[in-house]
């Protein structure tokens, strides 16, 4: 882990808002160590934060770990995750929220019908986007 990126995470655990900028202004080479921390990270507000900063560096790279993230059970982290895939606005997000939806259409609580609705209304955005040519 490389120096930089921990003490940008002692600032942002401090509530120092210029650790976040400067999180998202690293390279995207920084992003899977990024994304080490999240998994690492036990404050789940502190984790909700790493997920925004992961997805805007806007790399359809992160994806897959937008995907994880989407599965996380802290609603702040969650929802973040899915603003992640309709930021990125990438085909692959409608792929990842279709089986999202897939997986929670068999299951029959509050949670699970509240997540549907979330990722319904997101997978209407990016099919919007993508058809319209937005990014």
């Amino acid at each position: 882990m490389s120096q930089e990126v921990l003490y940008y995470l002692v600032q942002l655990r401090k509530g120092d808002e210029n650790a976040y900028f400067s999180l998202i202004e690293l390279d995207d080479s920084y992003l899977s160590e990024l994304i080490d921390l999240f998994y690492r990270e036990r404050s789940e507000a502190i984790q909700a934060e790493l997920v925004e900063v992961i997805w805007q560096h806007r790399s359809a790279e992160t994806l897959t770990f937008l995907q994880e993230a989407l599965h996380h059970h802290n609603s702040e982290v969650w929802k973040t995750a899915l603003d992640g895939i309709v930021a990125i606005n990438h085909p692959r997000g409608i792929r990842i929220l279709e089986e999202a939806k897939a997986e929670l259409s068999s299951l029959n609580d509050t949670s699970a019908r509240e997540r549907l609705e979330w990722i319904e209304e997101a997978c209407e955005q990016i099919q919007a986007n993508l058809e319209n040519g937005t990014s």
